[in-house]
């Protein structure tokens, strides 16, 4: 079998499946948090220069990020096959986690405040709050 310093093509067809699926999440997270926040993301952040979206915004992709390290840190999957559906099912796990943790922390915790309503209006400090809580949301899950 081919290997290249200790890596054997079945990994590196494992890495390319698992980084094309991780590509499709980032994606894919853009069009749900426009969907969620009925907002376009390209509009907020390009045309409006919305820095606290923009803070938002990231904390989704750091989120997602710290959960599919987790996710992607341990053995490969007995097919390529298993490994694409690990990827993905635990990825689409992870955003509707995290979807259900901001709404926690918007009807429950913070109930008096829209952290929604404020980063449209470009509270910096909404956003701030909201990165430091979904990342932690995506701490208790890795």
């Amino acid at each position: 079998m081919y290997e290249f310093n200790g890596i054997t093509m079945w990994s590196l067809q494992a890495i390319a499946i698992d980084f094309a699926i991780i590509i499709a999440l980032f994606v894919s997270l853009k069009f749900i948090k426009g969907w969620v926040s009925n907002l376009h993301a390209n509009d907020e952040i390009t045309e409006r220069d919305n820095f606290a979206f923009g803070i938002s915004f990231a904390a989704g992709l750091v989120a997602l990020a710290i959960v599919l390290t987790g996710v992607s840190s341990g053995a490969f999957a007995a097919s390529l096959q298993q490994e694409a559906l690990q990827m993905g099912g635990y990825g689409l796990l992870a955003i509707a986690l995290i979807k259900l943790g901001h709404f926690f922390q918007d009807k429950v915790a913070l109930r008096k405040v829209s952290l929604h309503d404020e980063i449209v209006k470009g509270n910096v400090t909404a956003a701030v709050i909201d990165f430091g809580h979904v990342v932690s949301v995506a701490n208790m899950f890795l």
